[in-house]
């Protein structure tokens, strides 16, 4: 009886470490799925402000050379 119990108390100590295993692993991709839309925020914002400032530019030269 005693074999028994220590084999099941072995599979609660397997099955909670793979479900903490789980819950890290799944904690850990979100944070970067978090900081990966963080970064692509940005760059999206640094992009457009490119292309305003080069459509700007654009227009001086068009009415410089006019």
């Amino acid at each position: 009886m005693k074999i028994i119990y220590s084999t099941k108390n072995d599979l609660n100590k397997i099955i909670l470490f793979k479900l903490f295993f789980l819950l890290l692993l799944h904690f850990l991709i979100t944070k970067n799925r978090i900081k990966f839309k963080f970064v692509a925020d940005n760059l999206g914002k640094i992009t457009e402000e490119k292309s305003s400032n080069d459509l700007t530019r654009a227009k001086r030269l068009i009415q410089f050379n006019k």
